[in-house]
């Protein structure tokens, strides 16, 4: 079992209600990133962004989406970009070109 269907089948052995709401997803990911910015330790860090991932998976179970399928789609998108990393932002510049666009009806559960 991979590890986005563990964290869907915890939600489901907790009886989380598989009802979305933008607003309360999005409070506990701003929570996690508050967490985040107040750590203390690399491991804390890490914690709070694993955090992030496992609200951020189970939002889009509630939304109706595979997280799995969500995911291939988003890589194959990102895959897809031009572009090169610009040491002076620090950021990766992406490229005006063809992109793969997503297609997130085929993800829905």
């Amino acid at each position: 079992m991979s590890i986005l269907n563990r964290i869907i089948k915890w939600n489901k052995e907790r009886k989380i209600p598989h009802v979305y709401n933008k607003e309360k997803e999005a409070a506990h990911i701003a929570e996690e990133m508050s967490e985040l910015l107040r750590a203390n330790t690399y491991e804390d860090e890490i914690d709070a962004f694993a955090d992030i991932i496992v609200y951020a998976t189970g939002a889009i179970w509630k939304a109706g989406y595979d997280p799995e399928k969500i995911m291939e789609e988003v890589l194959k998108h990102i895959e897809s970009r031009k572009g090169c990393w610009d040491e002076k932002i620090g950021k990766w510049v992406k490229e005006p070109s063809e992109v793969y666009e997503p297609s997130f009806q085929k993800c829905k559960l």
